[in-house]
């Protein structure tokens, strides 16, 4: 196992206020700052975020949209038999 060092320096007491600020955002989609901030690093990666959570719900309305539709029909024996609304 390698000696990991520390980023945080023990060995010297400051008397200088320490802040710690932090976001929290629920979603699929960070707040515009924070995507804009991703592209800074990753030129692109907001427009990819942006898609995976479109795909995604997507996917959940096929999904929904589904078993929807398995619900419609009831097992009769061996046969199923569409209900009708």
């Amino acid at each position: 196992m390698k000696d990991e060092k520390s980023i945080v320096d023990t060995t010297q007491k400051s008397t200088h206020p320490i802040a710690i600020e932090g976001i929290q955002f629920s979603g699929p989609i960070p707040p515009p700052a924070i995507l804009q901030e991703y592209n800074n690093i990753c030129p692109g990666c907001a427009d990819r975020i942006i898609k995976y959570a479109e795909d995604e719900a997507e996917l959940a309305t096929q999904r929904s949209t589904r078993r929807q539709k398995q619900a419609n029909f009831v097992p009769v024996g061996k046969l199923l038999v569409k209900e009708r609304h």
